[in-house]
């Protein structure tokens, strides 16, 4: 999933909580990546695709979550 400003916290959570495996990616990186290939449309199918495709390009790999710091 992309970054968006802490939004993404919650599904990552629970995600990591399933033990599903998970990724989050800088949103400009994605945008580059769909620029290089001439894909200027941006729907969520369009971005769900586009972001499976960055994945598989990089080789990205999934890493733990950070520990959430305690208050």
């Amino acid at each position: 999933m992309e970054a968006t400003g802490g939004y993404e916290s919650a599904l990552a959570e629970a995600c990591a909580e399933k033990e599903l495996p998970i990724i989050i990616v800088q949103p400009t990186q994605v945008r580059q990546f769909a620029k290089a290939q001439g894909l200027l449309a941006k729907t969520d199918k369009i971005d769900a695709r586009l972001i499976a495709d960055f994945g598989r390009t990089f080789n990205l790999k999934v890493r733990p979550l950070p520990a959430k710091k305690s208050d």
